[in-house]
């Protein structure tokens, strides 16, 4: 055999131990890391399912420019999917503490250098570059035992929807362009909705939602609620228009304050009202200090420190018609009660 030949199979043998050492280096670096160079399963080149389960998980947390988010309850297991993205735009890991997607990640976020060490995190999509056709979609379904602490929401142009959830969880939801629906929401839980965009109105759709604690923000904002139960309701919002048919839950009554300049009705009666002159019924309404301490726990030695149910809106010019219905008992409060007895 001629000595170039024999150099060139040398230098063969070489590069391919070289690269058979670099596939399992970054395999066993995914294990210890928790990702995973190649998702769950594929679906016909459209998608990805991911199953997780088995413990608690700290949070979800989904990030889209141009997609929908949807969380499902009522699963016979907790999984995700990931429907016709470009595989090449996104990042996604998973691991026993937390599941984030993010899509359009720059080189930095997918290759980890910049992050703590090296690893592969996203690589798997410059890899296998595709396609996705048809509406990008993030389906998130959950089981009645599977516990997630926290969901991190975020669409730029598209639509957020929770549908028949009972999970205990925080839920913070922000948005741009597009639109929120809950339906069929029962949990003790904080539900955060927050929209920066002055472009247009966001929508926000309510049905049959009952939660401890709701929060929406934004410049401009369309809000529908129907059959809306709630300990503590807190809506501040520039302009637009709000359509809510409250129900406040709770022990000792309830306290309304509504501030804007635009129209008001109340129970089908018209008021008068502005930011210095607010409508108000029931006692004052608590500050966020101690709104706070009455959230979850409540002050760290298991007694609420706000008992009274609230709703607090405050806008510059936003039409509110209200549907004020007698205050029901806290639905939560024995979970509450024997968390504390325990």
């Amino acid at each position: 055999m001629k000595r170039k030949s024999k150099l060139f199979l040398i230098v063969a043998g070489i590069m391919t131990a070289l690269g058979v050492l670099v596939c399992l280096v970054g395999y066993f670096v995914s294990l210890r890391s928790g990702e995973r160079i190649l998702a769950g399963s594929l679906d016909n080149g459209k998608g990805y399912t991911e199953f997780f389960g088995a413990a608690e998980l700290d949070k979800i947390k989904l990030s889209v420019d141009d997609a929908d988010i949807n969380i499902i309850g009522g699963s016979d297991r907790p999984y995700m999917e990931i429907l016709n993205f470009n595989e090449s735009l996104y990042s996604f890991t998973s691991n026993s503490a937390m599941i984030t997607f993010n899509q359009s990640p720059d080189f930095s976020s997918v290759s980890g250098l910049w992050e703590s060490g090296f690893s592969f995190k996203g690589l798997r999509y410059f890899l296998f570059p595709g396609t996705g056709k048809g509406d990008k979609v993030i389906n998130v379904y959950l089981d009645s035992v599977e516990k997630v602490k926290s969901f991190d929401l975020f669409s730029e142009s598209g639509n957020i929807t929770l549908s028949g959830v009972s999970a205990d969880s925080e839920f913070n939801i922000r948005i741009g362009c597009g639109s929120v629906s809950i339906s069929e929401l029962s949990a003790d839980c904080t539900l955060n909705i927050q929209s920066e965009t002055t472009a247009s109105p966001v929508k926000i759709n309510m049905d049959n939602t009952e939660v401890s604690v709701l929060r929406i923000s934004a410049p401009k904002a369309e809000i529908k609620a129907s059959a809306l139960r709630a300990r503590f309701c807190d809506i501040e919002v520039t302009g637009g228009s709000a359509d809510i048919d409250y129900t406040p839950i709770g022990d000792t009554g309830c306290s309304v304050e509504i501030a804007t300049s635009s129209k008001l009705t109340v129970n089908g009666d018209a008021y008068e009202v502005s930011s210095q002159s607010p409508y108000k019924y029931g006692e004052e309404a608590p500050d966020k200090d101690k709104l706070a301490a009455a959230e979850g726990s409540g002050d760290g030695n298991g007694e609420n420190t706000v008992k009274k149910s609230y709703l607090k809106i405050k806008a510059d010019d936003l039409s509110v018609d209200l549907e004020l219905h007698p205050t029901e008992p806290d639905p939560f409060a024995g979970e509450d009660d024997a968390e504390n007895n325990s």
